[in-house]
């Protein structure tokens, strides 16, 4: 217990650390963003009263969220049998996972094809990600006072709001579950990710990032779908779709176009560092989404390891079943 406690303290002052570090980045963005608004008024450079339409889009998407929920309560107790070792509580939280992942898989699937339709013809879509594009046009064209289509504007305030509803809604209802902290870490630095790269103009480049995560997603929200159901051979030929999307979008694709293309080809091709600012900061926000993705595909497979070792569809990634060790550790004290 008391190593325990060791080790939720130093995690809490990690968090708090990476949450200083987040404002305070905050803070040079804004100042670098009106500097460069105060520049190029005529271009239309973005400005953050554009997501103000982001605050209602999240309040819909929580309140859709609550909906789907509430609708697929009766399909997930006839779809998930409860087993002997599970609590109520844990029964009850594997039924409330089923309506998230099914309002999850709808916004990820539809946004995604928004997202690509916007994209494929961009002159920065590169082969890999289904364009004719090169990854090197998200630093010309007058970065970082390139145009922002309309299309893509709105992409940018719809995903924004939907990374705010996830944060809202888990601080409402999710807040006690196992992976609280490390999804909360992940949508945080999802929002903020977005919201810098579209005030300090890196539009194109964040566009393609946010398309690596949300197409992946869609697997894996198929997977969470049913992982806890009596179809366990669909579960694991869903599995190794999300093995298969993980793998090549996000531990591929991700580290070697896009952080490569962020890296190495913004510095040669843009010369003044001073139209870089920012850079280290959104380097450093791809490279904690990297490994927390590393993090998550060593679960994956573990999952896949223990389904063959013993016959059981297990998520690993939100452990569930660790709210009863934790009820334990709390009477303990």
């Amino acid at each position: 217990v008391r190593v325990m406690g060791y080790k939720s303290a130093i995690l809490n002052g990690l968090q708090a650390a990476y949450l200083v570090f987040i404002v305070y980045q905050f803070v040079l963005m804004a100042q670098v963003a009106n500097h460069r608004q105060k520049l190029q008024k005529s271009t239309g450079y973005p400005q953050f009263a554009d997501f103000i339409p982001a605050g209602g889009i999240a309040v819909f998407l929580t309140c859709f969220h609550y909906f789907v929920k509430a609708f697929c309560r009766p399909i997930a107790l006839s779809v998930i049998a409860r087993k002997s070792k599970w609590s109520e509580e844990i029964y009850q939280a594997k039924i409330s996972r089923f309506g998230s992942a099914v309002f999850k898989l709808i916004f990820f699937t539809v946004f995604t094809i928004q997202l690509y339709v916007v994209l494929r013809n961009a002159e920065w879509m590169p082969p890999e990600l289904g364009g004719a594009g090169s990854t090197g046009r998200c630093w010309l064209d007058g970065f970082p006072y390139q145009h922002v289509d309309a299309h893509l504007k709105w992409c940018y305030i719809v995903a924004s709001g939907y990374y705010v509803s996830e944060v809202v809604f888990q601080l409402l209802f999710e807040w006690d579950r196992p992976d609280f902290r490390e999804m909360m870490i992940h949508h945080t630095t999802a929002a903020f990710l977005l919201l810098f790269s579209y005030m300090m103009n890196y539009t194109r480049v964040g566009s393609l990032v946010f398309f690596v995560f949300c197409c992946s997603d869609i697997s894996s929200y198929l997977v969470k779908l049913t992982v806890d159901t009596k179809y366990k051979y669909l579960t694991f030929v869903v599995y190794l779709s999300v093995l298969a999307s993980w793998g090549y979008l996000r531990l591929y694709v991700l580290p070697a176009h896009i952080i490569y293309c962020t890296w190495f080809e913004s510095m040669a091709l843009i010369p003044d560092e001073e139209n870089l600012m920012g850079w280290g900061f959104f380097n450093t926000l791809l490279l904690v989404l990297l490994v927390l993705n590393l993090y998550w595909y060593v679960l994956l497979l573990r999952m896949g390891y223990h389904f063959l070792s013993k016959g059981e569809t297990r998520d690993m990634q939100a452990n569930l079943t660790a709210m009863d060790l934790k009820n334990q550790q709390r009477k303990q004290q």
